[in-house]
């Protein structure tokens, strides 16, 4: 499934500005679902979304939601790289 940035819902379009936040959160994401060898297949099975929708919060094409990012974060029960994370967007 390719992603349809044209007609994205408003909560998956990054705001003006904020693109270095998403890179941080999607490389944070990449990064504790590979230290765990957790596939993006996986965390998407989860969440009941599409791969797709995993790897553009990834690449920080979409913005990630705060309700997919907490699910994200309990999935991978809540790793040490999210703390490190809100240190340097704080």
């Amino acid at each position: 499934m390719s992603i349809d940035k044209i007609n994205l819902s408003q909560e998956f379009v990054i705001p003006e500005g904020e693109q270095e936040v998403y890179d941080l959160i999607g490389k944070t994401i990449r990064d504790a679902r590979v230290a765990r060898d957790i596939s993006q297949k996986d965390i998407a099975d989860a969440l009941d979304i599409d791969v797709d929708v995993i790897d553009a919060y990834e690449n920080a094409e979409i913005a990630v939601p705060v309700y997919h990012f907490l699910e994200i974060a309990k999935f991978m029960k809540w790793p040490t790289e999210f703390d490190e994370m809100q240190k340097k967007i704080a």
